[in-house]
């Protein structure tokens, strides 16, 4: 294998597992105000003692073309991870997360990988997230890393820094639309990566899932990807965009986040100068799903 497909099979890894985590984002016991048709007003609350356990799995397809030829990588990752209670902050709740489990598994041109996470199962970081979902004041990422190949590391809080939907800031009534906004940057070594996503959701109905009465919320989701690093004496920048769509359930009767399956597009290129000049096309379809597994 050349030194640029063997550079092409590892890199778009560590740029690409981190995107997938955060676009599925991207609990508690809490009063409703007003009904589905009069408006309701939707807040995440966290009351003490309270842990919440969640299953999340990822799962996606990466084509890329160089020299004429085909490269496919293959990712399948799951999570168990709990969020307790670990304060109350203005606004919004101080939790603690960990990671109850975690397994990857990479199929590329050069075989499966299988990263060893006993380094990351049981540990846990602290964050704030305000009563409409959005999460601040994370730890840095090389806190928390496994080695994803020899001497790569890669960060496993950046998956977490959209894990909860953000709730309208106005009541709302079935049909009516709002829109979020979400900026997650990553450094991972001599990489840096900027990712942007935007989603304009529309409470759709309200239903019973897993027997809670829940807001069903549907989700368009647009985005935006750039990085620069350096990788074996090669200047890389990447750019891509993010299509997809989302569709969350949120328990208005207890303020819980319950689940959210996502699916979607990352279309892009990744050009590289120095040592090696290329521009190499890449296409990623990932599938995702987060759901509430426990509630002590």
């Amino acid at each position: 294998m050349s030194g640029q497909s063997s550079l092409l099979t590892r890199w778009p890894i560590v740029l690409m597992i981190p995107i997938i985590m955060v676009i599925s984002g991207c609990a508690a016991k809490t009063k409703m105000i007003g009904d589905s048709e009069a408006g309701l007003v939707l807040k995440y609350q966290m009351p003490e003692n309270q842990n919440l356990k969640y299953y999340m799995s990822s799962k996606s397809s990466q084509d890329l073309e160089a020299a004429g030829k085909s490269i496919k990588i293959d990712t399948d990752e799951t999570r168990h991870f709990s969020v307790r209670a670990a304060g109350k902050i203005k606004d919004g709740f101080k939790v603690g997360l960990t990671i109850d489990s975690m397994k990857l598994k990479l199929g590329t041109p050069r075989g499966e990988i299988s990263p060893d996470m006993s380094g990351v199962v049981g540990k846990s970081f602290i964050f704030t997230f305000s009563d409409l979902g959005k999460e601040t004041d994370f730890p840095e990422g090389e806190s928390i890393q496994y080695e994803l190949y020899s001497g790569k590391k890669q960060s496993v809080i950046t998956g977490f820094h959209a894990l909860f939907p953000d709730l309208p800031q106005r009541p709302i009534r079935i049909g009516d639309t709002w829109i979020t906004a979400d900026t997650v940057v990553e450094k991972s070594g001599d990489f840096g990566i900027e990712m942007v996503f935007i989603s304009e959701n529309k409470l759709d109905r309200v239903m019973k899932i897993d027997g809670k009465k829940c807001v069903v919320i549907n989700g368009v989701v647009t985005g935006s990807v750039n990085g620069k690093g350096q990788e074996e004496g090669v200047d890389l920048v990447t750019t891509a965009t993010i299509t997809g769509t989302d569709t969350w359930y949120f328990a208005y009767n207890e303020g819980i986040f319950v689940r959210m399956e996502s699916n979607g597009i990352a279309v892009g290129k990744i050009v590289g100068s120095g040592a090696q000049s290329m521009s190499i096309p890449m296409k990623r379809n990932y599938s995702i799903e987060t759901r509430l597994v426990g509630k002590p």
